[in-house]
């Protein structure tokens, strides 16, 4: 299904630099995508692929989204009986 975000690039992007700024999202220092990424956030939205931006607040987002391992208690566990 088809998920859209409201409020415009900017707004997103907005939303993205608090995370970034608070040191909660970190990247790969040697993965060979890093420069471009990094050139992309320090100079939006002045660049011409501003989509990189809006892709990594999505991605974000979904990240924030996700039910942390600790929450699975619910779930019925699988036991095996080794005699």
């Amino acid at each position: 299904s088809t998920v859209y975000y409201g409020g415009g690039k900017r707004s997103r992007a907005n939303v993205l630099a608090q995370y970034l700024h608070n040191g909660q999202v970190r990247f790969p220092a040697m993965a060979s995508w890093f420069p471009d990424m990094e050139y992309y956030l320090k100079h939006f939205p002045y660049v011409d692929h501003d989509d990189d931006v809006d892709s990594l607040f999505i991605l974000v987002d979904n990240l924030l989204q996700l039910q942390h391992p600790a929450g699975y208690s619910d779930r019925p566990r699988a036991t095996i009986d080794m005699r």
